[in-house]
């Protein structure tokens, strides 16, 4: 079955950004690493076989998720800075075989993530296929592949993120903030 949500691009946050952990009645926050495609020319119900001719590049992105709150994803993801970006917007002809790229995560240097993308449940032509499905892509869009969520574990207050994706460039580094300064056992 497939599964997506929208976020807006308020919630985006570059290098070197504090992502603000929502005041929300969370049960947890989680740092989801992904791999961005960055749609380069308009896409609306193609087929799997014609998906990457859509792409302009890629980019590192993390999916901050607030655990434990109802709305289902909109409560969960949307919020104003849970969408760090970047830093680099690498060309789709830079990246050869994007469906096989490794991905680490690091919370405050302890490794959290070492994945790849050929874990994907769905690779990048299916997975445009069925989002365009669903709705129409523009360039200059932003579709994250998602992730598995093997070793998700709480962030809080002061915690330094960082995604490492092969060949997209530096790694992207992050700040936490919590206003209310919560803890979450590790």
């Amino acid at each position: 079955l497939f599964n997506a949500f929208l976020k807006s691009p308020n919630s985006l946050v570059g290098h070197g950004g504090t992502v603000e952990l929502a005041p929300a009645a969370a049960t947890v926050f989680h740092f989801e690493p992904e791999l961005a495609l960055v749609i380069g020319k308009a896409a609306s119900r193609i087929k799997a076989e014609d998906a990457m001719d859509h792409i302009f590049g890629y980019t590192q992105f993390m999916d901050v998720s607030a655990r434990g709150l109802p709305g289902g994803f909109f409560l969960g993801k949307s919020w104003h800075t849970f969408g760090p970006m970047g830093p680099f917007l690498v060309t789709k002809d830079e990246v050869p075989e994007p469906n096989n790229l490794g991905i680490k995560l690091w919370v405050n240097d302890e490794e959290r993530h070492d994945i790849s993308t050929a874990d994907m449940d769905r690779h990048i032509p299916e997975l445009l296929a069925e989002v365009t499905n669903v709705l129409p892509l523009e360039p200059g869009d932003v579709v994250s592949t998602g992730t598995h969520h093997f070793g998700l574990a709480p962030v809080q207050d002061g915690d330094r993120i960082r995604l490492q994706i092969d060949g997209l460039g530096p790694a992207l580094v992050v700040r936490c903030h919590d206003e209310q300064k919560r803890r979450w056992e590790r």
